[in-house]
């Protein structure tokens, strides 16, 4: 049998949550073929079961089970060293004034507010990668001489390492820091929108993790994060930073619900000043892990799934 895991939708708020026809057999194929699923939320439970499958497990995400340190606590919400993580407004559009508002809002709180690329936001991802000195762009490709090409030779292609196009088989690649001040000049007129003081938050101090111990390494050093990034929120969880979530799809919304986690939401009234004036509060997530260990070790040993849980 196959057996799924971490099963949930994917759906925008102004979407309709539905199953197409196809999805519906194919996942009643495997459910019948396994004792259960595991899914994310509510959310994706009732969708399965509105189409007649009714043999799931709602558990969340298991890769809040990576680490288990305790939530450290928030003393002042105004001298915050805050980061927001950042979904790409360039591909969502519609949330994009709501997410200037959550880091203007941020920025107005913290001693620093760092925004977080995670993947996708390509403007300030490219130009802070630039900044910090490790963004490099292919100048040229030679060939190398040799008894039968005495002399080097600069190779001209179409595409990015598509050397079996060419005769060649031993090829100089040089390479050139890419320019910080222009891609400066492009986060600036991108993030117009934003007021003087987070926009120079912004140039400073954005953070483009390029692996996940980066990102842990970042987020460590917070005393909050707010996350519209699902599994960048849950990292920040398990380094044991406060985190709250920016919600805008049903992803997202399935989760926070679940596991009781603070978070604002697209479209409506509450805001992200109200949810910092008040008492943050984070489950025992503790306590909370050791309850989905021994669920996560029941479900796959259900499935005759071998483990290293418990």
């Amino acid at each position: 049998p196959m057996v799924l895991v971490s099963l949930g939708v994917q759906f925008r708020f102004h979407e309709e949550i539905q199953l197409s026809h196809q999805d519906q057999e194919s996942l009643r194929v495997l459910h019948a073929n396994s004792d259960s699923s595991q899914v994310r939320g509510e959310i994706s439970g009732k969708l399965l079961a509105d189409s007649g499958i009714t043999n799931t497990r709602v558990l969340g995400c298991p890769s809040i089970l990576a680490a288990d340190n305790p939530i450290k606590p928030v003393s002042d919400t105004r001298k915050l060293n805050s980061a927001y993580m950042l979904t790409d407004m360039g591909a969502i559009p519609d949330i994009h004034s709501w997410q200037f508002q959550l880091m203007e809002v941020l920025n107005s709180r913290s001693e620093m507010c760092r925004v977080v690329c995670q993947g996708g936001e390509y403007v300030l991802q490219d130009f802070v990668r630039a900044r910090d000195g490790n963004a490099r762009v292919r100048a040229a490709i030679t060939v190398q001489s040799g008894p039968e090409n005495p002399e080097p030779e600069t190779l001209v292609m179409n595409r990015v390492g598509m050397l079996e196009d060419t005769p060649h088989d031993l090829v100089k690649i040089s390479t050139e820091l890419t320019a910080a001040e222009t891609l400066e000049e492009s986060v600036r007129w991108y993030y117009r929108e934003c007021s003087p003081s987070l926009l120079e938050s912004l140039v400073k101090f954005s953070i483009a993790a390029d692996s996940v111990g980066e990102l842990r390494r970042h987020v460590r050093a917070m005393d909050f994060v707010l996350s519209s990034r699902l599994h960048g929120g849950i990292l920040a969880l398990n380094e044991g930073t406060p985190t709250a979530f920016a919600v805008h799809d049903y992803r997202l919304k399935e989760l926070v619900e679940l596991y009781g986690l603070p978070f604002v939401e697209f479209g409506k009234d509450e805001s992200l000043e109200s949810l910092l004036e008040g008492d943050l509060e984070w489950p025992n997530m503790q306590a909370l892990r050791g309850r989905l260990m021994k669920e996560f070790k029941n479900f796959f040993e259900a499935n005759g799934i071998p483990h290293r849980l418990g």
